[in-house]
């Protein structure tokens, strides 16, 4: 499977298409469409936060097959807010870190300067 790549801009009328590229590359992969629609909105969560917070810089989506588990990694400039959040603090912002938990096995890393969200399905 050939990795997805994109660079989108921080403007929420390009979410409707990425949702479509996105998929499409998902439809390539061996999970069931349960585990690809919540691929596919965990990372429309992800991108929509990015661009609302990512501090006007693009949003970076990559998608790939890593010793045969399929990552969906999520990377915008900004730290969301000020430079001293947290996981936790990040998820009392709002409800988009609890959804992309529910939805996925989410990592989440928060620097000084990004913020890299990494997604894998969710394991039956």
């Amino acid at each position: 499977m050939e990795p997805f790549e994109q660079s989108l801009p921080a403007n929420p009328a390009v979410l409707q298409g990425f949702r479509q590229s996105l998929s499409n590359w998902l439809g390539g992969a061996e999970i069931g469409q349960v585990a690809q629609d919540a691929l596919v909105l965990a990372a429309h969560e992800a991108v929509a936060n990015g661009i609302e917070h990512g501090s006007g810089s693009p949003v970076r989506v990559q998608g790939t097959v890593e010793n045969g588990d399929l990552v969906v990694e999520i990377t915008t400039n900004g730290s969301w807010g000020s430079t001293s959040e947290s996981e936790d603090t990040l998820a009392e912002r709002g409800r988009g870190v609890a959804l992309m938990r529910g939805l996925t096995e989410l990592q989440l890393r928060v620097d000084d300067d990004c913020v890299v969200i990494r997604l894998r399905p969710p394991q039956p």
